[in-house]
């Protein structure tokens, strides 16, 4: 979660100061990675040097120093310098003399640990000499050297026996006793030393401290208590500088007086000091954008002009004084060399021997196809053709073209080699983290790095005139491009596959591309405007042109000695177009035959709907109940109590309406069926229960099986009741009112019919008991109602089931 943390302060950290800080792009891309010939496993790179005349790079390597050849960047044959004596020793500092030069002029002195008194505290070597070494042993553990060229001399700053820290400065001829031994007022280690020829001043800085020694033994003091110092110099006009952790760097004048501050964001810290005597301008190496080199002007407006982005770690790093060439050691046995003038020993000026056009002989060519691939191991192919004379298209520098509407996007992408791609991404994974992993963090400062060196105004003049339209333009002006950076693609640590960088550039056309046009292309450009040369071949080419709408070409092994050709791009005939008025009317018609059709649509629908109409209150729960009839029913001889038996009221529900409101009192009275159901139960138990007679029984014929009354005799008897019932009605009421009369007769049937079941039921119980017990019934009668109740059990059963359906 904190290293996330860490990512997201980098990002933002990265967008404000882009937005509140002046970046200018550098014109130095990386140009080469230098490791040691040797076997020995070598850990990393430290202390790093330049000769005066910038021909020899000399590298610090733990116990063993490595020298270069700056132009050819091939290690010298005195390579690599092994230190005597070193014991548990290690080099901290190496330093070329003024006038050291590949022509065997000048010195190069090393500074040792010297953990032992006996040990030497410097090692020189005399280039003129062949090499030859030498040493003094005053002192230990230096770490700042520096050379005077008046007095052909060197110091250095070290601490003696008697704990102070002291300057010393010998003579190049005389080891034996230095010319003068200076004590400094500092009380902690010396980490910058440097000395104004002009005014034999020595600026020094430790730990919250700053002095300068002058000629008259007097000393100028700068304090900042509690702060580090990591570098001090002077420039040629006896201005100084030094920088402190989180304050910047300040400059003051040679009278000691305030020129500038120059404040770095938050967290930032100058690291090393360079002042460019010649160009007069301030370096400055700082921890930005992981590690970068800010330049100044040093003419009195110290203005920001440039900045190189690395994209690693930078332990010590040099400038070049001959050609600008930027050299840092890393945290890994690799030399970034970073320029945009070096030019390899091997190129001449005649092709006519060179296949991928790269200026060198094929003899002398590593990889004679430009595909990235070295002759040894390019032995895989489909060719009958030896495969290092046969470029594998995949890997060459690839072009993309493609016409898109109002834009032309021209995209181009490069592939490093493989051992190029192993080394950067070894880089890369101890950039931040020392872990061999390439975090996020790691991933986006190297993509960064290379992104920051393309130049946008040299990208657009590049390829502007290559492409041409027949009947289009590109506009020109940068307001009209638009540049994007893809950044490398392969680059995690446990990847084989070869790290590639892409960017794309985009024109914007005069007029909107049609479907028939010609592209006319010119000789391709070589690699430059930022892009690292030096490690990719610029051909041959692959290009491909694509218009999405029609068609796309593929031409392979496009180089600069290719003519300029064409490219034809035929489409579909665009159809007519429609005039506006045309148009207009069109749609006028068009709307009227809609309006037309949706009228009759929606009268349809009024139509379907009244004709389907219905009303809430015929579905609603309030159903209306026939009125009640002014006349009273008839009263029955049987029921004692008409009064109050018409007092009572039974529920009844939804005894059904007739069309148009009309009630039929007759089938209305009757309780047709409906959803609802009046409550018979209810109405029969508030009947009186008839009385029972009480007879005497013999118990013994008690015990004889009673013999259950047929039901189809009770309803028979039923039936004869409710004819009787009905004749009396009829002549009882009025025709006038026979309507009237049936509803209310209805509900006296009813009654009946249960009170005559009841007395139904008693007198064939007491039929049943006498014949049982023998008064007047004969067992021949008996069995002839046994077989007659049997020849009619099925009858009973389908009249149970009627009357169920009737009833329910």
């Amino acid at each position: 979660m904190r290293g996330n943390l860490n990512i997201i302060y980098f990002i933002l950290s990265l967008f404000l100061i882009s937005i509140f800080s002046t970046c200018v792009v550098a014109e130095k891309p990386l140009s080469g990675l230098l490791t040691p010939d040797t076997e020995a496993i070598l850990d990393r790179s430290s202390s790093i040097s330049y000769s005066a005349d910038g021909n020899i790079l000399a590298v610090a390597y733990e116990k063993e120093v490595y020298l270069y050849h700056s132009l050819t960047r091939n290690e010298l044959e005195i390579s690599p310098l092994i230190l005597p004596n070193m014991g548990n020793d290690i080099i901290t500092s190496v330093e070329f003399s003024i006038d050291s030069s590949n022509q065997g002029d000048g010195y190069l002195l090393v500074g040792r640990e010297s953990i032992q008194a006996n040990t030497p505290a410097i090692s020189i070597y005399d280039l003129s000499s062949n090499w030859a070494h030498s040493y003094v042993d005053d002192g230990t553990d230096v770490t700042s050297i520096i050379t005077i060229a008046g007095d052909n001399s060197f110091a250095y700053a070290t601490v003696l026996a008697d704990g102070s820290e002291y300057i010393l400065e010998y003579s190049f001829s005389d080891l034996d006793e230095p010319i003068r031994s200076i004590k400094t007022e500092h009380d902690s280690k010396i980490s910058c030393l440097d000395y104004d020829e002009q005014r034999d001043v020595f600026i020094s800085g430790s730990s919250g401290m700053i002095v300068l020694d002058l000629a008259n033994g007097q000393s100028e003091e700068y304090s900042e208590p509690g702060v580090a110092i990591y570098d001090c110099k002077f420039s040629k006009n006896g201005e100084y500088a030094w920088s402190s952790e989180g304050d910047g760097v300040k400059i003051r004048d040679a009278n000691h007086e305030f020129l500038q501050s120059l404040t770095l964001p938050n967290s930032v810290n100058a690291k090393k000091i360079i002042f460019d005597d010649d160009e007069n301008r301030l370096h400055i190496l700082t921890n930005e954008y992981g590690n970068s080199i800010s330049t100044y002007e040093a003419n009195g407006s110290w203005d920001k002009i440039e900045n190189i982005i690395f994209g690693h770690e930078v332990v010590d790093l040099d400038i070049n004084p001959e050609t600008g060439d930027v050299a840092t050691s890393t945290y890994s046995k690799y030399i970034a060399i970073y320029s945009d003038s070096w030019v390899d020993s091997r190129i001449s000026g005649s092709n006519t021997n060179d296949l991928d056009h790269d200026g060198i002989d094929d003899q002398d060519d590593e990889d004679r196809d430009g595909d990235g691939i070295l002759n040894q191991f390019d032995t895989v192919c489909e060719s009958t053709t030896p495969c290092n004379l046969v470029a594998d298209m995949d890997f060459v520098r690839n072009v993309e073209v493609e016409v898109n509407e109002r834009n032309l996007v021209i995209s181009e992408s490069i592939f490093f080699s493989i051992q190029f791609s192993e080394s950067l991404r070894l880089i890369a994974a101890e950039s931040v983290d020392e872990d061999g992993y390439i975090e996020p963090e790691e991933r986006m400062l190297m993509n960064n790095a290379f992104c920051s060196k393309i130049d946008e105004g040299a990208l657009s003049e590049s390829w502007y005139g290559l492409v041409a339209f027949d009947n289009n333009s590109l506009i020109a002006g940068t307001d009209s491009v638009i540049f994007s950076c893809d950044g490398l693609t392969n680059l995690a640590h446990d990847s084989k596959e070869r790290i590639k960088l892409s960017w794309s550039i985009s024109y914007e056309l005069v007029n909107e591309v049609n479907n028939n046009y010609t592209l006319t292309f010119s000789a391709p450009p070589e690699l430059g405007y930022g892009m690292p040369s030096n490690l990719v071949h610029s051909y041959p080419i692959m290009l491909k042109v694509t218009d999405p709408a029609i068609k796309s070409y593929s031409i392979e092994n496009w180089f600069d000695t290719t003519g300029s050709f064409q490219l034809e791009f035929v489409g579909e005939e665009e159809k007519n177009k429609i005039e506006i008025n045309t148009l207009i009317k069109y749609l006028k018609y068009t709307s009227f035959v809609l309006f037309a059709i949706a009228g009759i649509f929606i009268t349809g629908l009024l139509i379907l709907r009244y004709r389907n109409r219905f009303k809430i209150e015929d579905y609603s729960s309030n159903k209306k109940t026939p009125p009640k009839s002014k006349r009273s029913p008839p009263k029955d001889s049987k029921t004692k109590d008409t009064k109050a038996r018409d007092s009572k009221k039974y529920p009844y529900y939804n005894p059904g309406r007739r069309a148009e409101g009309d009630w039929n009192y007759g089938d209305d009275g009757g309780y047709y069926y409906s959803e609802t159901y009046t409550d018979y139960k209810k109405a029969s138990d508030s009947l009186k229960k008839p009385k029972v007679r009480k007879i005497k029984v013999d118990p013994k014929a008690s015990k004889m099986e009673v013999e259950k009354p047929s039901r189809r005799r009770i309803v028979r008897k039923k039936n004869k009741e409710n004819k009787k019932i009905d004749k009396t009605l009829v002549d009882e009421q009025n025709k006038d009112n026979y309507e009237d009369d049936i509803a209310d007769s209805t509900e006296e049937k009813i009654e009946n019919l249960v009170s005559d079941e009841e007395e139904t039921k008693v007198e064939i119980n007491e039929e049943k008991m006498i014949e049982k017990l023998g008064l007047g019934i004969n067992n021949l009668a008996n069995e002839e109602d046994k077989k007659s109740n049997e020849t009619d059990h099925s009858e009973d059963e389908m009249m149970d089931k009627a009357l169920d359906k009737f009833f329910t």
